[in-house]
C-alpha cells in the first residue's frame, strides 16, 4: 500500500451524497459486502444510537479506496481511542468496505484511525483480502436461494429428509390444532412492531437465561434509529406467522439489496411444542423468490437449527488489534479477559 493514502475520520451524519454514492457502489461490487450492517446508514443509526461512532475515509490523489466505521462503548474509551465494530454486540457483520484490490493491513488501520486498540468480531469472509486477518473464526450459516425457492426446498428434501418430514408434519398439526396459517411480511415496520418483537424477545431471553443485549439502552435506540432511516440498503423487515389465535412467530430482520439477515426471531412459548420459529422461517423461504431474497445470512453460530436449513458457510473472524503503545495495554487485558470468556465451550 502506497504511503500516499490518507484517511479522514468524520461521523456517518457528515458524509455528503457523492461519499455515500461510492460507499453503496463498494458493496454491491463484492457478494459478502452486501450486508445492512455494512451500510451507510446502519452507521448512521448507530451514530444516532449511541454517539461516539466514526468513519474513516480512506482515500489516495483524491480518489476514495474505502470505508471503515467503529465505535467506542464509552467516553473514557474515546479518550483512550479504544473502539469495537460499529453497532457492538448487535452488529452479524463488520470490516472494512472498499473499492476491489484494496488492502490495509491493521497496524497502519490502526495509525491511519488514530486508534490505540480495536476489538472487532464478525468479520466478513473476505476482510483476509483486504489486509484484516483474523486471529480466531467461527462459523455461520447461509441459506443459498439463488436458484429459486422450489430448487432449494428440492435440494434440501434430499439432503435433509427425516427435517422436511417432521416439519411438513409440524405444519399440519399447527393447522389443525390452531387454525389456518397466515404468513405477512412488513417491509414498512413501525416503532412500535419492532419494539414489541424485542421486549418479546427480551422475554425469551430471561426464559432461557440468555444474555439480553436489551439490558443496553442504546441497543434499543438503535432499533428505533433503523426503523427511522430505513432504506433499501439497511431495511428492517418483520414477518409473521399467524393462527386464529393471533401472532405465533415473528421475526425482525434487516434487509440490503436481495440479502436478509436473519436476526431477531421470537415466538409464542404456549405453542412450542409446533416448533412455531421453523414454521416461520420455512414460509419466509417459500416467499423469498417473491420477495427477493436470494440469500439469508444467519449469523454466526454453529447450532442444529440453523445447520438443518443451511445450505452454505462462511467464517466470520475476531481480532484484537492494538498499537502496543502503553495506553493500549490496558484494552487488550480487559478485551483478552472477555474474549476467553465469551468463547463457545465445547
Amino acid at each position: 500500500m502506497s504511503d500516499a493514502v490518507k484517511a479522514e475520520l468524520l461521523l456517518p451524519s457528515a458524509l455528503g451524497p457523492a461519499e455515500l454514492d461510492v460507499w453503496h457502489a463498494f458493496m454491491k461490487a463484492e457478494p459478502d459486502l452486501t450486508r445492512a450492517f455494512l451500510s451507510p446508514e446502519f452507521a448512521l443509526a448507530c451514530e444516532q444510537a449511541f454517539g461516539r461512532v466514526e468513519v474513516a475515509i480512506f482515500h489516495q490523489a483524491g480518489e476514495i479506496l474505502g470505508f471503515f466505521p467503529f465505535q467506542f462503548e464509552s467516553g473514557a474509551k474515546a479518550v483512550l481511542r479504544s473502539a469495537v465494530r460499529i453497532g457492538g454486540e448487535l452488529c452479524d457483520n463488520a470490516g472494512l468496505i472498499a473499492r476491489p484490490g484494496f488492502a490495509i493491513p491493521p497496524t497502519r488501520l490502526l495509525k491511519l484511525c488514530r486508534l490505540s486498540a480495536l476489538y472487532v468480531t464478525h468479520l466478513t469472509q473476505s476482510q483476509t483480502a483486504r489486509g484484516l486477518q483474523a486471529e480466531d473464526a467461527e462459523v455461520g450459516h447461509l441459506i443459498d436461494l439463488s436458484e429459486g425457492s422450489a430448487a432449494y426446498f428440492t435440494e434440501l428434501s434430499l439432503r435433509e429428509q427425516e427435517f422436511v418430514g417432521d416439519t411438513r408434519r409440524r405444519q399440519r398439526r399447527a393447522s389443525e390444532a390452531l387454525g389456518e396459517m397466515r404468513f405477512e411480511t412488513l417491509k414498512a415496520a413501525s416503532a412500535g412492531d419492532a419494539l414489541t418483537i424485542i421486549e418479546r424477545k427480551r422475554r425469551q431471553y430471561a426464559r432461557t437465561k440468555t444474555k439480553d443485549p436489551f439490558g443496553q439502552p442504546g441497543n434499543t435506540r438503535l432499533i428505533e434509529a433503523l426503523i427511522a432511516t430505513a432504506s433499501k440498503q439497511c431495511q428492517p423487515i418483520i414477518h409473521r406467522l399467524s393462527a386464529e389465535q393471533g401472532v405465533i412467530a415473528q421475526h425482525l430482520g434487516l434487509g440490503c439489496g436481495s440479502c436478509l439477515n436473519y436476526w431477531f426471531p421470537v415466538y409464542d412459548p404456549a405453542v412450542g411444542s409446533f416448533a412455531p420459529g421453523r414454521l416461520l422461517l420455512w414460509s419466509i423461504l417459500e416467499n423469498a423468490e417473491m420477495a427477493g431474497i436470494r440469500l439469508i445470512d444467519r449469523g454466526a453460530g454453529d447450532t442444529p437449527a440453523k445447520r438443518s436449513f443451511s445450505n452454505a458457510q462462511q467464517m466470520l473472524g475476531r481480532a484484537l488489534w492494538t498499537t502496543g503503545r502503553p495506553n493500549s495495554y490496558l484494552p487488550r487485558v480487559l478485551r483478552s479477559l472477555r474474549w476467553r470468556l465469551d468463547r463457545p465451550k465445547g
